[in-house]
């Protein structure tokens, strides 16, 4: 609680006479403070009452770091007072913990670098180099086509005819690959004074492409960029028709797949960032099942102990709360300063000898089988992981 109150003698809202100690009113339930404080004292208040954390918060917070598995060992000796619940622990710093992985896309959409000139102009220069030099070799075979249509046009009028038809094809070639530029010279004037978005000129670009390249299992889609634009903006039955052109019969998942997919296309960066915060969603709500599976993993492993289920569930509470403070710790470091895998790698080996440390003193067992059944357990647990992992990523991508 926010700490130098000022106590009244009489209850504002009973008029109760207040003792000497007395915090709060025995008739109305009313704290016994003086209202007229100052901004600071509202404000401390704010926070403790948003995130309830208190003195019992951070001695929680040093005890469960600093002594591994000390806190669930005086827990399930019923010695609680002095901690604050797992629950409401678990909830605050798992909260901390998902947020600290949306945080890079909040983080770099606030913060996106817009092109400047001159990244600009490397950009449009480059794809100008790349039409000139196919436009340029387009040229060079046209000049030597003219020279040897001269040659044999002669020979017969048959000859004639099939040189006239091909100089046609590759003039509108020419032509094709010159509009093409054009139109890429006048994008790039348009853009010249002001700036634009990575992202935003993706989209523009994309519009240039002729054709669209997308691979669903097995069924292949090489379709025009107009076929696309009419496929993506279809019905079920313009689906059906397109996956039955790939020799394949239409059903509820085929059909889910090639919608998504064609908006994972469309949608670029953007579809991409709402389906990782689709996943992160599922995944936040995925430990509340993952951590009562911890909990009866141990409860195998250790059923000689004759101890109840609740126990077990209390040690995975606080590995998962130690787990999500380390990695969130890692994750909100990375946002601002980019750290390289091995200080991930060397916080999950911190963990794991946490883990050994946390068993050893909570069922006083050997190091030998404290530190093979923790094997046993992390491969274990790490299989559930894995299967909730792929159970998120697809409801990630079908819920988007």
């Amino acid at each position: 609680m926010a700490r130098n109150k000022i106590k009244q003698q009489v209850c504002a809202n009973c008029g109760h006479y207040f003792g000497q100690d007395e915090n709060f009113c025995p008739k109305c339930g009313q704290e016994n403070h003086t209202p007229n404080q100052p901004i600071k004292h509202y404000l401390v208040e704010l926070v403790e009452t948003l995130l309830h954390l208190d003195s019992k918060f951070f001695h929680t917070i040093w005890v469960i770091l600093r002594y591994p598995g000390l806190i669930t060992k005086e827990y399930n000796e019923n010695k609680r007072a002095r901690y604050m619940p797992p629950i409401r622990l678990y909830v605050f710093v798992s909260l901390v913990f998902f947020v600290s992985l949306q945080a890079p896309h909040v983080y770099d959409s606030s913060n996106k670098k817009e092109l400047d000139k001159q990244e600009l102009d490397e950009y449009f220069d480059e794809s100008k180099r790349e039409l000139q030099i196919y436009l340029d070799s387009l040229n060079s075979a046209y000049l030597t086509y003219r020279t040897d249509s001269l040659r044999f046009s002669k020979q017969s009028t048959l000859i004639n005819d099939s040189l006239t038809k091909t100089g046609r094809m590759q003039w509108r070639l020419i032509d094709s690959t010159r509009l093409k530029l054009d139109s890429i010279e006048r994008k790039h004037i348009e853009f010249k004074n002001y700036p634009v978005s990575l992202d935003s000129l993706f989209k523009i670009m994309q519009n240039e492409q002729d054709s669209v390249n997308i691979n669903i299992g097995n069924i292949k889609l090489d379709l025009t960029r107009s076929e696309f634009n009419k496929l993506k903006s279809g019905s079920d039955e313009l689906i059906d028709s397109f996956i039955r052109s790939k020799n394949q019969e239409p059903h509820f998942f085929n059909r889910i797949a090639v919608k998504q997919t064609l908006k994972l296309a469309n949608g670029g960066e953007d579809y991409v960032h709402r389906m990782t915060e689709k996943i992160i969603k599922f995944s936040s709500g995925s430990f509340f099942f993952l951590m009562p599976i911890f909990g009866f993993l141990l409860y195998l492993l250790y059923f000689r102990r004759k101890r109840n289920y609740y126990e077990y569930l209390i040690f995975s509470l606080h590995l998962h709360i130690v787990v999500f403070l380390v990695l969130g710790i890692l994750f909100l470091i990375n946002i601002f300063i980019e750290l390289d895998y091995y200080f991930f790698l060397t916080g999950v080996l911190l963990l794991y000898i946490y883990l050994v440390k946390s068993l050893r003193l909570n069922y006083d067992q050997s190091r030998f089988r404290t530190f093979i059944k923790s094997l046993f357990l992390m491969f274990t647990y790490s299989i559930f992981l894995l299967l909730a992992l792929v159970i998120t990523v697809i409801l990630g991508f079908f819920t988007v």
